[in-house]
């Protein structure tokens, strides 16, 4: 949690200034911090995911994910009802802005499939025509 919308200064009236997700091999995890807020107006608090070190992962160029965050600017004050923020992660690995299809992990080959069917097709084919061949003469 920040306390500037550029992200360079941690809000200093929250209880933990970094809050880890703990994910444990999940897919998503939760975590609450607790605010001081002004007693006299609103208190704005900045959203964003950071590493270990309180660095913004959007200024970390091999971050291994794309965060995007909804709710990312929180005005609080005493009457606020409890906010939520939600942060996503997309992989950037999964991501190919050139690619003209999208990308499975499946790399079977399907040529060899593609020619087995069609020489099953051509057998059946013959043996059908051979069939009516020989019904024909009789």
């Amino acid at each position: 949690m920040f306390a500037d919308a550029a992200y360079t200064k941690l809000a200093d009236n929250v209880n933990q200034k970094i809050i880890p997700l703990q994910m444990n091999g999940g897919s998503s995890a939760t975590a609450t911090a607790e605010l001081s807020l002004n007693p006299t107006g609103d208190t704005m608090f900045y959203i964003t995911e950071v590493n270990a070190n309180g660095t913004p992962v959007q200024n970390i160029g091999n971050f291994a994910y794309d965060a995007t965050v909804s709710n990312a600017v929180l005005s609080l004050n005493r009457d606020s009802a409890d906010p939520n923020v939600m942060i996503t992660n997309a992989s950037r690995s999964m991501v190919d802005a050139n690619a003209k299809s999208v990308k499975t992990g499946d790399e079977t080959q399907i040529l060899p499939f593609m020619m087995a069917m069609i020489l099953t097709a051509g057998v059946i084919l013959i043996l059908g025509l051979k069939c009516r061949r020989r019904d024909e003469i009789e």
